[in-house]
């Protein structure tokens, strides 16, 4: 039977090139659900986030957040479904100026 498990898959800043936020453990599938966004720098950041399958990243966020601003993704239905060593990629105009937070569930067999 499988155990499904809501958790805060990440919690840090996005760098200022493509870096890894999350990868998918080994035997996991994971659902994303929601993902905040913060920029604390005093100028707008453009923030480009990627789900990676296999060597292909993907772009599915390409965003100009300005000063002090908070955006919420909300990925409905089923949400953003990650398998076995899928990445969650992101960067942005300036490292450590946009706090992420990766919310979702993982399902293990």
């Amino acid at each position: 039977m499988a155990t499904v498990t809501a958790k805060r898959l990440a919690v840090q800043f996005v760098a200022d090139s493509s870096t890894d936020i999350y990868e998918v453990p080994a035997s996991t599938t994971t659902v994303i659900h929601s993902i905040v966004l913060h920029n604390i720098n005093t100028t707008t950041e453009t923030v480009k986030l990627y789900h990676r399958v296999s060597t292909t990243d993907s772009l599915f966020y390409n965003m100009d957040i300005v000063a002090d601003d908070t955006v919420h993704i909300e990925l409905p239905g089923e949400g953003m479904v990650m398998e076995t060593t899928d990445i969650l990629k992101g960067e942005t105009t300036t490292a450590s100026k946009v706090n992420i937070q990766v919310n979702g569930s993982t399902i293990t067999a």
